[in-house]
């Protein structure tokens, strides 16, 4: 009985050890390093991202994309560029609430639905010090 439950133990401990290191250990990536994939202004990106079908371009997720465009909301950690693209700010930035427009690169991570502005494409890890 004992060796059963050893063995249980090890074979727990085992999967773990392998979750672990496949799954989250991970390098971090710079968003300074990433290539783009897209260039252009945050209603440009929604035309190209939702296809008159309704399908999404899969070839922009986890991409890096360089946007510009006229903010419509600002919240604590966020901008709402255009109505059409929330821009997540890095965590060492902080929103700047006279801002009117603004450039911003980050990455593509899905989208959100709103009930004020429909559905917004999200970007995570916004830099504006990019160059």
């Amino acid at each position: 009985m004992k060796k059963i439950l050893l063995l249980f133990l090890v074979a727990a401990l085992s999967a773990g050890m392998y979750i672990w290191f496949f799954v989250y250990n991970k390098s971090h990536v710079s968003i300074h390093d990433e290539p783009v994939v897209f260039d252009g202004s945050a209603t440009a990106l929604k035309a190209q991202f939702f296809k008159t079908d309704g399908s999404l371009d899969s070839s922009l997720m986890k991409g890096a994309v360089i946007l510009k465009g006229d903010i419509s909301t600002t919240e604590s950690t966020y901008y709402i560029l255009n109505e059409s693209v929330t821009c997540y700010l890095d965590s060492t930035l902080t929103v700047d609430p006279a801002l009117e427009n603004i450039r911003v690169k980050g990455r593509i991570t899905g989208i959100q639905e709103d009930i004020i502005y429909g559905d917004l494409i999200v970007i995570q890890q916004a830099v504006t010090d990019f160059e």
